[in-house]
């Protein structure tokens, strides 16, 4: 089974779920995915969800990872237009990304589909339509780290608001 990877929970921000590899909701892998989901405390509107399964290839064309980060946009981001879709550097790795705008609710929506070793991931941001948002989001995101990986135990995992490296939560978009 694949381990949880790793993220930097920033002050103000807790990990709110973390379902175990292979518990939760799959886009390619047919054994399961897990899932990190992130909120800030102080800005409860702002979060971030990872979710992560084993890679069924190795790599993806960058056209690929965009239209994968499409579909997922216009599947769960009705309330949301479409802005903006490309590739960017997350977490060290090539993304595909979809981005969407809700000008109404001041908040931004974001996709990013990419493969980090032999883990395929998928994350959503979904924050105020702020610096000070986007930049928290942005900073978790590109925390995920694959070094020195190993199964948290319950009491590994401490709920404070202080920034600590924690592994994923899994949960899934369909």
């Amino acid at each position: 089974p694949l381990l949880r990877p790793r993220i930097t929970v920033p002050a103000g921000w807790s990990l709110s779920n973390d379902v175990p590899y292979p518990d939760g909701l799959a886009q390619h892998d047919p054994e399961g995915a897990g899932f990190l989901h992130c909120i800030s405390s102080v800005n409860f509107i702002d979060e971030v969800r990872i979710s992560y399964e084993k890679a069924q290839v190795s790599s993806y064309n960058d056209s690929s990872l965009i239209a994968q980060a499409e579909t997922l946009f216009r599947n769960n981001a009705v309330a949301f237009g479409l802005v903006d879709t490309g590739i960017e550097q997350v977490a060290g790795a090539t993304a595909g990304y979809a981005k969407g705008l809700n000008e109404l609710a001041n908040r931004t929506y974001v996709f990013k589909v990419f493969v980090k070793e032999n883990y395929f991931f998928v994350v959503a941001e979904i924050y105020e339509s702020t610096p000070l948002s986007y930049q928290q989001v942005t900073t978790l995101t590109n925390s995920l780290s694959l070094e020195n990986l190993q199964n948290p135990t319950p009491s590994s995992y401490d709920p404070s608001p202080t920034p600590t490296s924690t592994p994923n939560d899994g949960g899934g978009y369909t």
